[in-house]
């Protein structure tokens, strides 16, 4: 199954050359800066940098066969357990360096004053409903535990490892192994990663329920299910994460991608708009009902008219004037950043070496969305976009190197079934000609034109005869008659 590669492709293609372009050359003149070297520097560097894309694009476009492993039981289940023993121990290292960081973790939060089990204390009820399910999930915590601020810190510590296997799962889905085994070792060994597992916020909660959502239609997108009732699901469940963030509106753009993915063994072949169109608007309708729905549950949970409820919300996200907050993180980039942007570049130029699919379309113009959505100011302090941003930009990064080696082994694919192709056409055609009983078709008999109505073959069409040629080495005397007697 593919992404189909299209002439809408290079419009992401563009809008991401222009973002990793200038966030690399920024943020590599302001690491130099910052390190006490002249900014010139970082302007050298990306220039190398560009340069050894441009010609790794053109070595593996042009000289570099890269080919497909052999298509075997034992292969594949090596490929497997390769890939296995690669994520158990990045979620191991991931482990450990979040126990180690827990010694300096902080002593107090404001989460955990508002959850903590105490004596006519009630938790606050507030708009986001992230935040406010996020002190329920504490307060429960507390209540079976007690209130110690270690357990609120091993919370977020599965919270986090939950939702990157989830996403692991999804993104492997959505996008293959390379690109998921790029998410997962950024997100295990990221400095930032880790400082996010030891803070206490609703952003850890928030990133499992939406890897849950995004591996459960993967799922569905990837395996082709048809059935309205199972986008129709899928598509509440995507209805309660908008309610419960704004962030939650890039799933509408994976469910978009209905419309461009598709099978390898259909490709050429028509048909199934009709079909996709119902899929996406079951999609969508759901997302419809699973927003109104959790508004309406809100509405009856705190005693206020629903009107009141969406005002709220809606001020909740109110746009404000647009800012360059985005660009922080890349002007005062550190190591990560750089090193991050600096793989991100080699998808500019990995492009053109896939000429048949497309996997990065939907994670560009989703961090776009996200980028938009926190330049305008539609996020909240808490859930400012940040870190869905990195996590789109990790997979980005897994799938410029991909890019690489995939038109490659696809075209070897490709290459491999004409024949079977062309020998599966004719067996077809015939089974139609057998098929047409009652067409009438006009004869010459005895040089008199007849209408003729042929009959209905119940027979199946013989497989074609291969005559097989009998060579033996073995040499046999003219007069060696042995079978005369």
């Amino acid at each position: 199954m593919i992404w189909k590669k299209s002439a809408f492709s290079y419009l992401p293609w563009i809008i991401y050359t222009a973002f990793t372009g200038i966030g690399l050359v920024v943020s590599l003149a302001g690491f130099c800066a910052g390190a006490g070297l002249p900014a010139m520097t970082g302007f050298v560097i990306s220039a190398v940098l560009f340069v050894a894309g441009l010609v790794l694009s053109w070595l593996f476009d042009e000289k570099i066969s890269i080919k497909q492993w052999e298509r075997s039981e034992r292969t594949a289940r090596i490929m497997l357990m390769a890939e296995g023993v690669i994520m158990v121990l990045l979620l191991a290292a991931g482990l450990v360096l979040r126990i180690m960081g827990l010694a300096h973790a902080a002593q107090d939060s404001a989460y955990f004053a508002y959850a903590k089990i105490a004596q006519g204390q009630t938790l606050p009820r507030l708009v986001h409903g992230m935040e406010y399910l996020y002190l329920e999930l504490l307060h429960g915590l507390f209540f079976l535990v007690g209130n110690k601020l270690t357990a609120a810190y091993w919370l977020q510590i599965l919270l986090q490892l939950f939702a990157v296997v989830l996403l692991y799962f999804a993104v492997r889905k959505l996008a293959g192994v390379l690109p998921a085994c790029s998410m997962l070792a950024f997100v295990a060994l990221s400095p930032g990663m880790q400082s996010e597992a030891l803070t206490l916020s609703p952003r850890m909660f928030y990133l499992l329920l939406y890897a849950l959502v995004l591996c459960f239609l993967s799922f569905l997108l990837m395996n082709h299910i048809q059935a309205g009732k199972a986008w129709l699901i899928v598509g509440i469940l995507g209805g309660i994460l908008i309610y419960l963030d704004i962030l939650g509106m890039t799933l509408i753009l994976f469910l978009a991608g209905i419309f461009w993915v598709k099978p390898l063994e259909e490709e050429g072949k028509p048909g199934g708009g009709a079909q996709k169109g119902k899929q996406f608007f079951s999609g969508l309708s759901g997302m419809a009902l699973g927003l109104l729905g959790s508004l309406i549950v809100d509405s009856f949970a705190s005693g206020k008219a629903i009107d009141r409820i969406v005002m709220a919300v809606l001020g909740l996200y109110e746009p404000d004037l647009p800012s360059l907050a985005v660009a922080a993180p890349v002007t005062g980039a550190g190591m990560e950043t750089v090193i991050l942007l600096g793989v991100l570049s080699l998808g500019i130029f990995s492009f053109r070496c896939n000429s048949m699919t497309d996997e990065g379309a939907v994670f560009i113009l989703a961090s776009l969305a996200v980028a938009l959505l926190w330049c305008f100011g539609m996020t909240t302090p808490e859930m400012d976009g940040r870190l869905m941003l990195y996590l789109f930009l990790t997979v980005l990064a897994g799938i410029g190197i991909q890019n690489f080696v995939k038109r490659r082994q696809l075209q070897e694919v490709t290459e491999e079934r004409p024949k079977e192709d062309e020998e599966q056409q004719n067996v077809q055609a015939a089974s139609e000609k057998n098929e047409k009983g009652g067409e009438v078709v006009t004869v010459n008999v005895d040089g008199e034109t007849r209408e003729v109505k042929l009959l209905h073959n119940p027979l199946p069409v013989p497989k074609k005869h291969v005559r097989k040629a009998l060579d033996y080495d073995i040499e046999v005397a003219d007069d060696d008659d042995y079978d005369i007697k």
